[in-house]
């Protein structure tokens, strides 16, 4: 199996080079999602609604 290999969006139209600013903000909210999904389990099994926590891990 192959590695994947990183992409700077030069190679598939429609998409910009990312700044290194860009890449850091995407990277630190990569890294906060496993917790926020982790408070909305959390919050499902206190007692919140099962259709607006599936809505948020879908807008996440």
């Amino acid at each position: 199996m192959s590695e994947a290999k990183p992409q700077d969006g030069s190679t598939v139209k429609g998409y910009r080079t990312l700044s290194p600013g860009d890449i850091e903000v995407m990277n630190r909210l990569k890294g906060v999602s496993p917790h926020f999904l982790s408070l909305l389990d959390t919050a499902k099994e206190t007692g919140a609604d099962p259709r607006w926590v599936a809505m948020a891990k879908t807008e996440m």
